[in-house]
């Protein structure tokens, strides 16, 4: 039957149409004759693609035949580069899209009246607008103030200070506002202020107290045995390490070289910057989840 059936027959025409037609003899690849009839078929395409390709281009010199397939390669590389990236192609397209329209007379006069409307509003009203009798510093002074007149200035800026943070009324701007550690810690400053944690050969004491903090609190989130750490200079920088962590962990166990996070519309801006940063795809949440 598979002899008789009609794909065969169809092979076994081509086949013949083949030896009639080539001066070589075929060729044999392996002991299957219906394997060699398929290569036979395809090699027979390939001929032809390859002889009316050398027809339409006979009339070509051969620099202009090497700058075709020059410009061919890099539009090629340029379509698929276009196509294949992290960011999906819709997303890109969408992006592109308003990014064009913003730039029309219409459109683009509509948003520059918003953006100048908002930035008059900022210029009188807002967290950097000074009340008269305050000036901003905007040079450096050629010679330094003394420490008594440093110390004024920086008593007349604190003046500036209208939110009484200290009660407790301002959520994630600072986390302690007691006044009975601030001798301690004023004391603790004065001896660290000028060490670097980068350099733990120079400074021992202040790499033992790095461990110990990242030893505590492995320990409260039940590390292994042995766990690992840096101390970071806030929130910001450790959401950073984390991603960057992950991601970096992700490719060498995983293979993954496309990473992706789901997080929610209110998480830490954080979570943005290192997105853009690191190359990781954000997937939002909807704002009802």
């Amino acid at each position: 039957d598979l002899v008789t059936s009609p794909l065969m027959v169809d092979l076994m025409n081509e086949y013949k149409s083949y030896l009639r037609m080539s001066p070589d003899p075929p060729p044999v690849l392996t002991d299957n004759p219906y394997f060699n009839k398929l290569c036979l078929i395809l090699y027979e395409h390939v001929s032809f693609i390859k002889s009316t390709i050398n027809e339409e281009f006979k009339q070509y010199e051969i620099w202009q035949v090497m700058l075709i397939t020059v410009a061919v390669t890099l539009m090629s590389e340029a379509i698929l580069n276009f196509i294949f990236q992290d960011e999906p192609l819709l997303r890109r397209i969408r992006q592109g899209f308003f990014s064009v329209l913003k730039k029309s007379p219409v459109v683009g006069a509509i948003i520059k009246s918003k953006i100048d409307k908002a930035k008059a509003d900022m210029a009188h009203d807002g967290p950097w607008v000074v009340p008269e009798g305050y000036t901003y510093q905007v040079r450096l002074p050629e010679h330094g103030l003394p420490d008594d007149r440093l110390l004024g200035v920086m008593e007349r800026n604190n003046t500036l200070n209208d939110v009484e943070w200290s009660e407790g009324r301002c959520t994630g701007t600072i986390y302690c506002g007691k006044n009975d550690k601030n001798e301690l810690l004023s004391e603790v400053y004065k001896r660290y202020c000028w060490t670097n944690p980068l350099h733990a050969d120079c400074f021992k004491d202040v790499r033992k107290m790095e461990a110990e903090i990242v030893a505590m609190v492995g320990e409260m989130f039940n590390h292994p045995d042995r766990c690992f750490g840096s101390v970071t200079t806030g929130g910001t920088e450790s959401i950073l390490m984390s991603m960057k962590t992950h991601r970096d962990w992700g490719y060498d166990a995983k293979g993954i070289d496309k990473p992706n996070i789901v997080c929610p519309n209110t998480a830490h801006p954080a979570f943005d910057k290192a997105a853009a940063y690191f190359k990781v795809r954000m997937l939002p949440t909807s704002n009802i989840t």
